[in-house]
Formats: structure tokens, sequence, C-alpha cells
């Protein structure tokens, strides 16, 4: 029990440097600024616009209370801190992807997404497949259906 107390105080000490202004959607824009190097090349990276971007980074920056960039004509260029944050940024965002993972796989979920769909062929041989697919089927109750779709 005393552990888990001692780990609560940490926490609440961490948090106090953690507010609303940092959330992973800014360290995810932090981080493919730091990559691409600009505004614009970042933007179009993540599809969102220069705007969105700078403001991103921008309250990022009000979020730690620490500068992170300076400007140079039109450009943002990273601070030392930058550097260090892009660091810890990397860190972080693979711990807690492997922390999302796991708690998927505790929960039954894990294993990835799987997405199903089917392809619909204009060709008369895709008709001919279906319509002789829906005979093979038809004690199914599937015949009238498939036989709907390969009419179309």
């Amino acid at each position: 029990m005393r552990e888990s107390k001692m780990t609560l105080q940490a926490t609440a000490a961490m948090s106090d440097n953690i507010n609303q202004e940092i959330t992973f959607r800014k360290l995810s824009v932090f981080m493919m600024f730091m990559s691409k190097g600009n505004i614009a090349r970042t933007a179009e990276a993540l599809e969102l616009s220069s705007v969105s971007v700078h403001r991103a980074l921008h309250t990022l920056e009000e979020g730690i209370d620490c500068p992170l960039f300076i400007h140079k004509g039109r450009n943002l260029v990273p601070l030392p801190a930058a550097w260090t944050l892009l660091d810890y940024c990397r860190d972080v965002t693979t711990l807690m992807g492997k922390g999302i993972e796991e708690a998927r796989k505790v929960a039954g979920i894990g294993g990835g997404r799987l997405r199903l769909g089917t392809l619909y062929s204009l060709t008369d041989h895709g008709h001919e497949a279906a319509s002789a697919d829906a005979g093979a089927r038809s004690d199914h109750g599937f015949q009238s259906n498939a036989a709907e779709y390969a009419g179309r």
C-alpha cells in the first residue's frame, strides 16, 4: 500500500508540470515539425493548415512555459530545449503506444484491427461467378440476394 501511495504522490508532482495545453496531438505536431523543419511541410504532412501547426507549437511552448523556438525571418528555428523535448516526446509516445496495446490485450481486444471489404466487379465474368455462387448457396437463403446484386 505504501508503494501505491508514493506512486500517487509522484504522479501528482509530475502533473503539476503538465497542464491542459500539453496534449499528445500537440506533441505529434511538434515531432513532425522537428522532422520536417518548417510549418508548411509539417501542415502538408499532417493534413492541417499552417495556422493550426503554428498555434499547436505556440500553445505547446506556453504549456511547458519554456521557449522552444526563435524566429529567424519567417522561419522557426529550434532552440536546444526543443531538441531535448523531442527526445522525451519520442519516449513518451512510444511508451503510450505500448500501454494502449497492452490495455487492449488485457481487455481482450488486442491483435490490431481487421478491416473487411468487398469489391464489386462490372465485368460479365463477375456476374456469372456471382450467379453461379448464388445457386450453390441456395439452401442458405443467399440465392435471391446474390442474383439481385449480380443483375446490377
